[in-house]
């Protein structure tokens, strides 16, 4: 099928737009033999074929100095023998087959995923006015440790040209080692370079969507939707409405179905993300949080909110001991805290976790945005043509003029204002130790654990735990 063969196409050459190099001869054999096994047993059409085998070309130019030539001619041969066999799509078992495709589309993307071309600082600076113009945006971000000198330089002419090769050349001399550079911190070796690479188009769409998303969007877009759907992937592209965000995600091929080119959308009212695949409700942003704001943050509805949210998963109170009990899940025990405080860190991650959400979609909606209420709203003004606001919600600024000093109000927006109090909240439960204790003390009787009676022929292990009286190996949950 035609669209099948599209989406194949598709995922493959994005896969190799992102991969940077490998480091290991035999791993570069196997990103060879995946994509051609792809285009073998994927019945692709003679053209379709070849444009992933120009993809994967493309790729070994990546690997320019890292292995020998004669290796690196041996897989080039092998590449070349194959394009030039390809006339049709090959006859073979269609289960078998698909089966394979699959599970390859999935490796490379895992690959991909573990090593990126690009590597971003986990810090990112983001400016308002981003533009994929100039390649300051990118460099500014570029984590020099992780990021190999020549495939930036391969990446920075294909989306900039000419544009970017000062900038380019100045930020490797102050950031990479003369080792590191692979020779770009010679200012002729660094021409030469420029001159005699020649990027292909192909791979400019998927860079560009890439560092669009991953530096262009905002922290919710980029960061908060992946964390809280509690996925590896991240954003692959969105669209920001007046009522809801939508947005698809950037996951691995995982079969042929139609109804896997799903879209998500974030309703800005109910900030609960559902599927356009009919899968329901993934994820509630403000479940718990809006009754707890409205109960001006007391600890009796902190208390409830983390045992709503799975606070328990992580940790239990122990009545018998009188003490909290952490899961580990390395060891899948339930483990007496390494430090008195270790509760109260944990608690201080969690809700973290639950607030931070929530504060990037209020700060990537504006400042009109109320998230209590899910509404966009502007401050009143009277018939005088002044704010109306009330004390809590408004804050003195001073003007200072030729001869007198004016004291005014400045005015706070409804979305101001419930971002002040989340803020409020914030610092209560994941900053102070003081109300930590306090829900913690609270928490103790929503979050019993029995562990008085042990088991001792049950065995944890790293995946699982084994029964020693039969053998068997179990799951085990928290």
């Amino acid at each position: 099928v035609s669209w099948a063969q599209d989406r194949i196409v598709k995922h493959v050459v994005r896969d190799l737009a992102l991969l940077g190099p490998e480091d290991e001869a035999a791993e570069v054999e196997r990103v060879s033999y995946l994509v051609l096994g792809i285009c073998e047993k994927g019945f692709l059409s003679q053209d379709r074929a070849q444009t992933v085998v120009l993809a994967l070309r493309n790729w070994f130019t990546r690997l320019f100095g890292r292995f020998s030539c004669a290796f690196l001619a041996a897989v080039s041969a092998r590449v070349d023998d194959f394009d030039s066999s390809v006339k049709s799509a090959p006859a073979g078992d269609e289960k078998d087959d698909t089966e394979f495709v699959v599970r390859a589309c999935g490796e490379l993307w895992s690959k991909r995923k573990r090593n990126c071309v690009l590597c971003f600082k986990k810090e990112r600076f983001r400016s308002a006015a981003f533009s994929l113009d100039c390649c300051s945006s990118l460099l500014q971000n570029i984590d020099p440790v992780k990021t190999d000198a020549m495939c930036l330089l391969q990446v920075s002419k294909l989306l900039w040209s000419g544009d970017g090769k000062e900038q380019l050349r100045k930020f490797v001399k102050h950031n990479y080692t003369e080792n590191a550079s692979r020779g770009l911190r010679d200012h002729r070796a660094f021409d030469i370079q420029w001159e005699e690479t020649r990027p292909h188009e192909m791979f400019k769409h998927d860079l560009s969507q890439h560092v669009e998303v991953a530096i262009g969007a905002h922290p919710f877009v980029s960061d908060s939707i992946p964390a809280v759907l509690g996925l590896e992937c991240g954003v692959f592209s969105y669209e920001k409405g007046e009522e809801e965000l939508v947005f698809k995600l950037d996951t691995a091929l995982i079969s042929f179905d139609k109804k896997e080119q799903e879209e998500l959308v974030l309703n800005y009212v109910t900030g609960e993300i559902a599927s356009s695949t009919g899968r329901g409700v993934l994820h509630a942003l403000y479940d718990g949080v809006r009754e707890l704001i409205r109960d001006e943050g007391s600890t009796v509805s902190m208390s409830r909110l983390i045992a709503q949210r799975g606070f328990g998963d992580h940790a239990k109170f122990d009545a018998d001991e009188n003490i909290w009990r952490i899961y580990d899940q390395g060891t899948c025990i339930w483990r007496l805290p390494v430090t008195e405080c270790e509760p109260h860190a944990l608690l201080s991650q969690f809700v973290s976790r639950i607030f931070k959400p929530v504060e990037n979609l209020a700060l990537f909606l504006g400042k009109s945005f109320n998230w209590v209420t899910g509404s966009f709203e502007e401050e009143e003004e009277d018939a005088n043509g002044d704010c109306n606001v009330t004390e809590d919600d408004s804050a003195s600024i001073c003007t200072v003029g030729s001869t007198s000093r004016k004291r005014k109000r400045a005015a706070m927006t409804p979305g101001e204002s419930s971002l002040r109090k989340l803020a409020s909240a914030t610092y209560k439960y994941v900053e102070s130790l003081k109300h930590q204790t306090d829900v913690l003390k609270v928490a103790q009787h929503l979050l019993i654990g029995k562990f008085s009676d042990t088991k001792p022929y049950l065995l944890p292990c790293i995946n699982g735990i084994v029964d020693l009286r039969t053998g068997e190996q179990r799951p085990t949950q928290p």
